[in-house]
């Protein structure tokens, strides 16, 4: 809850909601941002690995620390996540 998540090593991630696939995440690409950005504290989809690679995991302190002392990749992260969450709009509901 609440962390964001980097993929590399070429994984494609599909993001899944009510049985719906929402995007395919690729090399580089992050998710969990959502949780830092707005009051939504769960998570808002399941991610489903279409292979076998590592993950790394930035816990929420570090994260906010991170975004603290880079506000472009603050301001870059928050963009996407804006975005991601006007693309869904209705799919999830705001206090879950």
């Amino acid at each position: 809850m609440g962390d964001i998540i980097r993929y590399s090593n070429l994984l494609t991630l599909e993001i899944v909601l009510n049985n719906e696939t929402l995007s395919v995440l690729t090399d580089r690409d992050f998710f969990g941002e959502i949780s830092l950005f707005t009051e939504q504290k769960r998570r808002t989809a399941a991610v489903i690995s279409q292979s076998y690679r590592d993950l790394y995991r930035l816990d929420r302190e570090l994260m906010e620390e991170v975004l603290k002392r880079y506000p472009k990749i603050a301001e870059h992260i928050k963009n996407i996540s804006d975005e991601r969450v006007a693309q869904n709009k209705g799919l999830f509901k705001k206090d879950e």
